[in-house]
């Protein structure tokens, strides 16, 4: 098998997460274009060297570069979307993602202990939506702007940053639930 695209670390730990992704949510949740944008961007959060870039976008963090490395992987059948609806993807691994996955286990080997306890947390969400990934990624970039003004926000101002950018999409009461199981999983710390 011949990659053409996707022959690259970060191409590498796409495909892992994918298959992470297989392995802890067993069909349950389709692995859409959302899921594997806000899933690295997380991972990313915490010290895995996930090196795509992030801007704000209306459904939270977006990196175009990630969504350029999906289409590498699509185009060398490293992954499949095995969707039948245009509108939405489900992103599952091919036969082939073991070539790619062997090539760099040496990159990903040191952090797939970390990986897996991530997806473990995940797993344990009572869902594991697109609005809860598009919420806990907000509020992730929320806690950065406030730490980058050197500030560690308590509670009430972490919703209140994260409403300024998603405005009345979420109810506080979500918003304050969602911060509870970030800083109990030990995501992001705030102050008291």
């Amino acid at each position: 098998m011949s990659m053409f695209f996707s022959d690259s670390k970060g191409h590498a730990f796409l495909t892992y997460i994918i298959k992470c992704f297989q392995e802890f949510f067993d069909n349950k949740t389709d692995m859409g274009r959302t899921h594997i944008q806000k899933i690295p961007y997380m991972l990313k959060a915490v010290g895995i060297p996930i090196n795509f870039s992030y801007q704000l976008h209306f459904y939270g963090p977006y990196s175009e570069n990630l969504a350029f490395a999906i289409d590498d992987l699509l185009a060398d059948d490293i992954i499949i979307d095995s969707s039948n609806n245009p509108r939405c993807s489900n992103f599952k691994l091919s036969k082939e993602s073991e070539t790619l996955l062997s090539k760099y286990d040496g990159d990903i080997e040191p952090y797939k202990e970390r990986i897996n306890n991530i997806f473990k947390i995940f797993n344990s969400f009572t869902t594991f939506s697109t609005n809860d990934l598009e919420a806990i990624t907000t509020l992730y970039y929320a806690y950065l702007e406030q730490i980058a003004a050197n500030k560690v926000p308590n509670k009430n101002e972490l919703i209140e940053s994260f409403i300024k950018i998603k405005k009345n999409k979420f109810s506080n009461d979500f918003i304050s639930n969602m911060i509870d199981k970030l800083v109990e999983i030990e995501f992001f710390s705030i102050s008291t």
